[in-house]
């Protein structure tokens, strides 16, 4: 089992070679306006915080685009990021994606 705490764990292949492999944390966006949430049940591993701003901001603008071309508004929403343990480590306003 893999120990939460640790970006690296070690798996014993034979009794003279250790294998080292990388753990990446897994973030989950959840999208928030002033009414609703939708929870992201999968969530994704990415390599810290700035991959995390990235694909949020990426993710915000497919979003607002899809709902432009729908006729509806556009703006209010946000991600909240949590952590595996539910902690909150960012919050991405979509409008950040288009300044």
């Amino acid at each position: 089992m893999r120990p939460k705490t640790h970006r690296h764990y070690f798996t014993l292949l034979t009794p003279s070679r250790l294998r080292v492999e990388s753990v990446m944390p897994r973030y989950y966006c959840h999208v928030e306006d002033e009414d609703h949430r939708i929870k992201d049940l999968e969530g994704m591993e990415l390599n810290g915080l700035g991959a995390v701003r990235e694909e949020a901001l990426q993710s915000a603008r497919q979003l607002m685009s899809e709902d432009i071309l729908s006729g509806r508004r556009a703006d209010g929403r946000r991600f909240v990021v949590t952590d595996e343990g539910g902690l909150i480590v960012a919050v991405i306003p979509f409008a950040e994606a288009t300044s």
